[in-house]
């Protein structure tokens, strides 16, 4: 083996990667390699067409993303009440022709998209004629429905690079077990398609929603295995855990915090979901801390502050620096250029445009700490793996032996006279890259590394080492 062959599976991911974003081994991937960015929420870029089909201003829109560096966007759909599908219903070609329309806009302007496909919980109910709870039957009309347009709209975009990823909804976990659930049922709007009355069976439960999340999943799986599916679902509430074993407001242990993140985001989801705002910053990093032992990359669906003024710019600059620190692999701000809410929304031309800016900064650092140049990155690899074999072997002859005073090494030249070789401190990571050289892999699933391990099918080759060795010399 030569060195150039491995370095540049250690340099390239696997050939073909899938459009979008994947998942795999709790990293979230974008072209085969690990990925991370910070987008917006583009809540009504469809919306405001399906209202008025000649505004096409999501398209502006696209522009000032991608002028700003913004590399991907998460939009509601679908309309918000029932009475906003009914174009869906009536002339399905006019319908998927507005939504041609952003995506071709996205796909122009190099912006990524996270459809959310079912953003208001009662919608899809109400529209089908059946209370809410059936959305924990995977044999009513609600479900029929979602599989209905999880096809039609996975199967009609799934080739599009625009595409990033699948999201079910928006926070249906934050109407699940409600103990006061009966003052806060959904509402109701006749003149804009909602049920004419409520009752018991409007409300949701943590299973109910489980069970939602897991047929969509299935669903979009069947049209599309390697992008991403996302819950849309918020943080945890503080007492999730009791308000669904106990009906209670009582506040939860973080073992409990973590059950309730892995459950309401369940397989086949492949990961997890969280919005974050001013009162739940502080289970933030619970929240990462509990995503990496799930195994699963951490999507904060929406984060943000309201207003204008300097304390308000502190408070998302502190935010979005947390977003950063962490590694987040995946953050979209509430909301961009959304005129329903003016105090949150955030557009290059309005006082909170200072936002777009931040986030393009933030970007170009990711960019930075991820990307560096081949032969760059090749001398890196190539110092680590020396530095590695001259520390054991020079190192050996002094293995169970101890000093009590550091020696003195101002005059030490590393060097091994005899050659170099590997021994079992070293021979672990030349097993490693010789299964990435078989496989043409870069990401090597864990069952993978510990049964080449175990066998140890590599011995004879590690103790050939010698030769690369010579070229790493």
């Amino acid at each position: 083996m030569t060195i150039a062959p491995w370095l540049c599976v250690l340099m390239a991911a696997v050939q073909q990667p899938p459009l979008g974003l994947s998942s795999r081994d709790g990293m979230l991937l974008k072209d085969g390699v690990p990925y991370r960015g910070i987008g917006v929420n583009y809540f009504d870029a469809f919306a405001r067409t399906l209202r008025e089909p000649n505004d096409t201003s999501y398209d502006e829109g696209f522009r000032v993303l991608a002028q700003h560096g913004i590399p991907f966007a998460r939009f509601m759909c679908t309309g918000y009440w029932p009475a906003e599908m009914k174009l869906y219903r009536q002339d399905k070609a006019r319908y998927f022709k507005l939504l041609d329309g952003v995506v071709r806009s996205a796909e122009k302007h190099r912006v990524g998209l996270i459809p959310s496909l079912f953003w208001y919980m009662p919608m899809v109910p109400d529209l089908v004629g059946e209370p809410c709870d059936q959305w924990g039957n995977p044999q009513s009309k609600t479900h029929e429905f979602m599989r209905t347009y999880v096809r039609e709209v996975v199967t009609r975009y799934r080739n599009s690079p625009a595409i990033w990823g699948w999201e079910f909804g928006n926070e249906y976990n934050l109407d699940a077990d409600l103990p006061n659930a009966k003052d806060h049922l959904p509402a109701v709007v006749p003149n804009l398609g909602t049920a004419q009355s409520r009752n018991d069976r409007d409300i949701l439960t943590h299973e109910r929603i489980r069970t939602a999340f897991r047929e969509f999943a299935k669903a979009v799986h069947t049209y599309d295995r390697t992008r991403i599916v996302c819950t849309g679902n918020s943080i945890p509430r503080p007492s999730a855990w009791r308000q669904m074993h106990e009906g209670t407001w009582a506040k939860d242990t973080p073992g409990q915090f973590a059950e309730m993140l892995a459950g309401d985001n369940p397989d086949p989801v492949d990961t997890i979901s969280v919005h974050i705002y001013a009162d739940s910053v502080d289970r933030f990093v619970e929240a990462v801390e509990a995503a990496r032992r799930i195994g699963k990359p951490l999507l904060v669906g929406e984060f943000g502050e309201p207003g204008e003024g300097p304390q308000t710019k502190e408070r998302f600059e502190s935010l979005l620096r947390c977003i950063e620190d962490l590694d987040v692999p995946l953050a979209a701000l509430w909301v961009f250029d959304y005129a329903g809410q003016k105090e949150w929304s955030v557009r290059a031309d309005n006082p909170r445009g200072y936002q777009l800016q931040a986030i393009a900064e933030a970007n170009r650092r990711i960019r930075r700490a991820c990307e560096i140049p081949a032969e760059t990155l090749r001398d890196k690899i190539r110092g680590g793996l020396l530095g590695q074999i001259l520390g054991n072997l020079n190192g050996l002859p002094h293995e169970f032996k101890s000093i009590p005073e550091p020696g003195d090494v101002t005059e030490y030249v590393p060097g091994l006279p005899e050659g170099a070789w590997t021994d079992d401190d070293t021979d672990f990571e030349w097993v490693y890259i010789k299964v990435m050289e078989d496989k043409n892999c870069l990401l090597l699933p864990h069952e993978k590394i510990c049964g080449s391990r175990r066998a140890r099918r590599c011995n004879r080759d590690v103790n050939k080492r010698r030769n690369c060795h010579e070229h790493l010399f």
